[in-house]
């Protein structure tokens, strides 16, 4: 397992993460990460708790998660501890003797079903007798009464339901329109808006108004709109492969960083 934990921590650092960076982003433990880098995967509470951190893993590195798959399932080795335990289990186990019925319980167990069945006949005989003799019960005339009555208020005819006018509705609103971190809006914004354009893969972080933070990983064409009220704080893996408009100026490449940088930066509104 040392060659994918070489992969992963080759990826890691070209990116310019951190381990502490990479635990935020997945919500994985960083000493789950460590156990993948390290190839101590056996650290991981079992390979499909394993399978799905490194899946994670491989979506914020941009790495093909089927290659490393099909390396992860040829070299782990399951200990299966219970499938162990039930073949010992089943190997001393033996059946259990078979012994014979004596000739005494066998008259007990007839005389005991003949007893059994002439109790029930003589319950039979006696309870039809008593049924024979009590007198039909008649309901009282009020129950009867109550039921000749009909139902009351009910419609006769054909029941039409009431219309119901399409402005008593309230319909769910339609998120479509909305980017997962910001709003995509066209025109001038009254605030702080930032355009960003990946030409390549690179990883953000997005910070509007001193609110939660927002990761995710651009791929080349991929294109973000964030909108804020004061000031909008973003940093990326790699800042030479973006392209950042603010209020609708594009910014020179300069100011915002290098190929291969982990640039920090800060936007406020005017």
């Amino acid at each position: 397992m040392q060659q994918l934990g070489n992969v992963l921590t080759q990826a890691r650092e070209q990116m310019g993460l951190t381990i502490e960076d990479v635990s935020q982003i997945t919500k994985i433990r960083s000493k789950y990460i460590r156990a993948l880098e390290s190839g101590n995967v056996y650290e991981i509470p079992g390979r499909v708790y394993a399978l799905g951190f490194l899946k994670s893993y491989c979506e914020v590195l941009d790495l093909n998660y089927r290659e490393l798959q099909e390396y992860f399932n040829a070299n782990y080795q399951e200990k299966d501890e219970f499938a162990k335990h039930m073949a010992t289990a089943a190997a001393v186990q033996q059946p259990a003797p078979q012994t014979g019925i004596s000739s005494r319980r066998v008259v007990v167990f007839a005389l005991l079903g003949a007893c059994i069945l002439l109790g029930g006949i003589y319950f039979f005989v006696n309870n039809r007798d008593n049924e024979a003799e009590q007198p039909p019960v008649v309901p009282p005339v009020a129950n009867r009464q109550e039921e000749n009555k009909q139902p009351v208020n009910q419609p006769s005819g054909d029941f039409t339901a009431p219309k119901i006018s399409w402005r008593t509705l309230t319909l769910a609103p339609d998120f479509s329109a909305f980017d997962m971190l910001g709003v995509v809006a066209t025109g001038q914004y009254d605030g702080i808006e930032v355009k960003v354009e990946a030409t390549g893969n690179c990883w953000t972080r997005v910070i509007i108004d001193n609110g939660d933070s927002n990761d995710e990983t651009l791929h080349a064409g991929d294109i973000r709109t964030y909108q804020g009220v004061e000031k909008i704080e973003i940093k990326w893996g790699n800042a030479g492969l973006v392209k950042v408009t603010v209020n609708g100026v594009l910014q020179s490449p300069e100011d915002i960083g290098a190929a291969g940088q982990v640039v920090t930066k800060e936007f406020l509104a005017e």
